[in-house]
């Protein structure tokens, strides 16, 4: 009820001031919580507005109200560093970023390990290596739901978009299979499952990590053009349907 009084407040205000928000979603249901955050979207339209939020599914409401509306945003996470709160750094966890965000995060990790000279790479660089094709199997998995089924299940909601649906056009069988090797070879790679040591392979070079996230990269902008086509072809539709003739 306060936030109600509040936002209808802001609307018959004159001036255009900054609105911080801490926290908004506090006991919101999952049909509050969208409503809340479509509604900070629209005051954002005319106003700079300020969020500050540990509700990971209120943060993808948020996300996805943005997107509907192509409004400019800017993401800071505030952490602990060292024994301390409050350190600021740009952009998202890796937990909350989307699948675009993660393969900019990873390449900007990997690409300085390229430079790494010699026959052998050392436990660091090795460590890092695996890392990366941890957070890379995480990366696909995210893109499956994201890009090439189009959101049309969204987590921690109960939606099923049905418009989304129209755009899973089938994927090529040469594209899945690229993909599931890359699938298959970061899951060989991480610590999540334990390889006998008779069968242990080589941790591939940094520059094979690089690699492998460029060709899933250019998977996904296939899948991201068939989505444009789709979407093409729907709003020509959309008006040929308004038409009376």
């Amino acid at each position: 009820m306060s936030l109600a009084l509040f936002l209808a407040e802001v609307r018959l205000q004159g001036h255009h001031s900054t609105v911080v928000f801490d926290d908004p979603s506090t006991s919101f249901d999952h049909h509050h919580r969208r409503h809340i955050a479509d509604r900070i979207v629209a005051l954002a339209a005319d106003r700079p507005v300020v969020v500050f939020t540990h509700d990971a599914v209120f943060l993808t409401e948020l996300s996805r109200a943005i997107g509907d509306e192509d409004q400019p945003v800017a993401y800071r996470t505030i952490a602990w560093a060292g024994t301390g709160p409050g350190f600021v750094s740009e952009g998202l966890t890796w937990e909350t970023m989307n699948t675009d965000a993660r393969l900019n995060d990873m390449e900007a990790r990997v690409k300085p390990l390229t430079a790494y000279a010699g026959d052998y790479m050392d436990e660091a660089t090795k460590e890092t290596v695996k890392g990366g094709y941890t957070k890379l199997r995480g990366t696909i998995e995210r893109a499956v739901r994201e890009v090439f089924l189009n959101n049309t299940v969204r987590p921690f909601t109960d939606e099923v978009s049905v418009g989304s649906f129209g755009a899973l056009i089938g994927h090529p069988q040469e594209e899945w299979d690229r993909i599931s090797d890359m699938y298959s070879r970061c899951c060989e790679v991480t610590d999540a499952h334990d390889t006998n040591a008779a069968r242990q392979l080589p941790i591939p070079d940094p520059a094979v990590l690089l690699e492998d996230i460029a060709v899933f990269r250019a998977h996904l902008d296939l899948a991201k053009k068939r989505k444009r086509a789709f979407q093409t072809e729907r709003s020509k539709q959309g008006e040929a349907a308004k038409s009376p003739f």
